[in-house]
């Protein structure tokens, strides 16, 4: 009985929320009010601005009306890329202005996931699903079931296209004899960006060992978080478990999409301890509770001399992140560097921004289709590059890229970081279930910053956890 009523206030909720989303953005120009920004919301790749805009490719037909797609999207509101992404969007609608549109409609991250899930139950996907962070659901119920459109024919119709994706990715995407997702095109391998105006360690942190990086760091503080899904915390402990003795080799048996239901080993344990040290001697007094926003607020104002992140929070230290500093940091002063050991965190057995509704009209997949052929293009993947660097699978840069990089020391500190050949390994949360992602395992985070509970305790709970998990079907 319990089990139907939770069951019968999801829908509830759900059918709610997509009233209210309707309501407010009918005409698909107005956006819902949305929190400050999640740590979700950092953890994706972003697409990026560009210039200058294209014209139109072609005179539209004045007998056929304009193609719009509602496109839901989380990367809007106070998301962190929202301005850069509407200025994707613009210029694809500039380009095929009278021919195909994009509105976009703003769902915000928290709720984004579980929105596409109750929509899809209910048989109303939207034509394209933005990027979402539950791969065993879309892999378990969305190709698993034929949902998603077949991007395989599209791909064999754009071998340019198709030379982007990484080998990786496409094998995983790949399902049923479908390519049931579009492929990841670039891998932005996450680490750290410390301040060097507060702190500046005699040698790139990469080039340390953990206990060398320990005395460098001395009694300076970093921007940990225990809200939300912590995630800054939870690519601390990943660089944490990857430096202990087989962390490696621990984290990347799970690359391929297999979830950990024992964390009673050694690596996992290791890491943990070395967690909890930096927990209870350098973690920023925002800690408890803290949010991606909180917590990159105490980096802001130099209460915290690190934050953990990927470089898709580059142009957060640039004019148009300036906004949330404080008075005396300086974005210019910040550097890119990976985790001691030269370890970097990515995983590129994983699933793309995006995917189509195998059920959408055949010319909303002709608009979709556009869309990503578009954001594919050799001017746009430059542009991410700028923005957010990485390494692309193939890809001939132009010169005039080449200049612009040689532009941005964030930037190009960064891409000299990755010419080192790191270590790379999936992030914890990738090989982890969902749920212990989030809540569970930042349910715990903040006994373990008290001391209220041991490394193998902390790894104890975590296992009966995903135990239960795999129990019930996963």
């Amino acid at each position: 009985m319990v089990k139907k009523f939770r069951l019968f206030a999801i829908l509830v909720l759900c059918f709610a929320m997509i009233a209210g989303i309707v309501a407010c953005n009918g005409n698909g120009d107005e956006e819902v009010p949305t929190p400050e920004p999640t740590p979700a919301a950092q953890n994706g790749e972003e697409e990026v601005e560009i210039e200058p805009d294209p014209p139109p490719l072609n005179d539209p037909d004045p007998d056929r009306e304009v193609i719009v797609v509602d496109y839901f999207t989380y990367i809007a509101g106070t998301h962190g890329g929202a301005e850069l992404h509407q200025a994707l969007v613009d210029r694809f609608n500039a380009m095929w202005d009278g021919v195909y549109r994009l509105d976009i409609i703003h769902v915000p991250q928290d709720d984004y996931d579980e929105f596409i899930k109750q929509m899809a139950l209910i048989g109303e996907l939207p034509t394209l699903v933005d990027h979402m962070h539950d791969v065993d659901w879309q892999l378990d119920f969305i190709a698993a079931n034929n949902m998603s459109y077949d991007l395989g024919p599209w791909l064999n119709e754009n071998p340019q296209i198709r030379e982007l994706m990484l080998p990786e990715s496409l094998d995983f995407v790949t399902r049923n004899g479908r390519v049931a997702f579009l492929p990841a095109f670039i891998t932005n391998p996450v680490g750290l960006f410390y301040n060097s105006v507060v702190w500046e360690p005699s040698r790139p942190i990469r080039d340390m060992s953990w206990d060398e990086f320990l005395t460098e760091l001395g009694d300076n503080d970093i921007a940990f978080m225990t809200g939300e899904n912590a995630w800054g915390t939870q690519l601390m402990l990943t660089a944490a478990i990857a430096y202990s003795p087989g962390g490696v080799e621990w984290l990347r048996s799970y690359a391929q999409g297999d979830r950990v239901v024992d964390y009673n080993v050694a690596p996992f344990i290791e890491g943990v301890r070395k967690l909890q040290n930096l927990l209870q001697n350098n973690a920023a007094a925002s800690t408890l509770g803290a949010t991606f926003a909180e917590a990159a607020n105490s980096f802001y104002h130099n209460e915290a001399v690190i934050i953990n992140n990927g470089p898709w929070m580059f142009p957060s230290f640039g004019p148009t992140g300036a906004d949330n500093w404080g008075p005396d940091f300086d974005g210019s002063t910040v550097v890119k560097d990976l985790y001691p050991g030269n370890i970097a965190l990515s995983n590129n057995f994983r699933i793309g921004l995006y995917w189509l509704n195998a059920d959408a009209d055949d010319d909303q997949i002709e608009a979709a289709l556009a869309f990503l052929e578009f954001f594919l293009s050799p001017e746009e993947v430059e542009g991410h590059i700028l923005q957010a660097g990485g390494l692309p699978h193939t890809f001939t840069m132009s010169d005039a890229f080449r200049a612009r990089m040689a532009d941005d020391p964030l930037l190009m500190g960064y891409m000299d970081a990755l010419a080192g050949g790191p270590t790379i390994v999936p992030r914890l949360d990738e090989v982890t279930f969902a749920s212990i992602a989030q809540p569970d395992m930042p349910n715990l985070l903040p006994a373990l910053l008290l001391g209220e509970i041991t490394p193998e305790e902390f790894a104890e709970q975590l296992t009966i956890l995903a135990q239960e998990i795999e129990r019930a079907g996963g």
